[in-house]
């Protein structure tokens, strides 16, 4: 093998060694390129099929309403993260400079939403249901805030770090609350500890 590349080190111009060089990676990274083309694929795909139920009014209050606080969450999480980008873009669209009251509000009620669909406080009346979905709702987003405002003073003033750790930790945090929604509704009838 070495005895190869020396002779086309050698005998052929700069060129065609080049050119030797780049088929050689090329025949490396094409499938690094396809696998990462593939996954993005796929993840445009799920994407897409967020928003292609159609509306009716359960979808409307228990898909839509849901999706727009999971964004009205992460666009938060970047407001108390990174404070001045929120204030540039917002005021380039003539827009109130602070929007973190609004994306609290924005945010608890969407998530009220989809807590209120969930098996696990099925049992209760209307009422007790829709105030238990607020509460909690309004106690994970306000808490989010608080430790979005503690990590924010602990980090550099990379403007990429900052939006980074803010969309990360917001979708991180909603899987999280998902997933242990997810567990609580599995084991619904059962008694805890088993």
């Amino acid at each position: 093998m070495f005895f190869i590349f020396y002779f086309i080190l050698n005998t052929c111009t700069t060129d065609t060694v080049f050119n030797i060089f780049v088929i050689f990676q090329m025949d490396f990274l094409l499938p690094c390129i396809q696998r990462l083309q593939s996954e993005g694929l796929n993840k445009y795909r799920s994407v897409k099929v967020l928003f292609e139920k159609p509306v009716t009014r359960d979808s409307l209050y228990f898909h839509y309403f849901p999706l727009a606080g999971s964004i009205s969450y992460s666009l938060l999480a970047v407001n108390v993260i990174h404070p001045s980008l929120s204030a540039a873009v917002y005021s380039r669209l003539g827009l109130s400079e602070d929007m973190s009251t609004n994306y609290v509000v924005l945010s608890t009620i969407g998530l009220s939403f989809h807590m209120y669909s969930r098996q696990t406080l099925a049992c209760k009346d209307l009422q007790t249901r829709a105030g238990y979905s607020i509460y909690h709702s309004g106690l994970f987003v306000l808490g989010s805030v608080l430790s979005w405002a503690i990590c924010s003073r602990s980090l550099p003033s990379s403007s990429t770090l900052r939006l980074g750790v803010a969309v990360g930790s917001s979708i991180w945090m909603l899987n999280i609350a998902k997933n242990s929604m997810d567990n609580i509704d599995a084991r619904m009838g059962f008694t805890l500890g088993k």
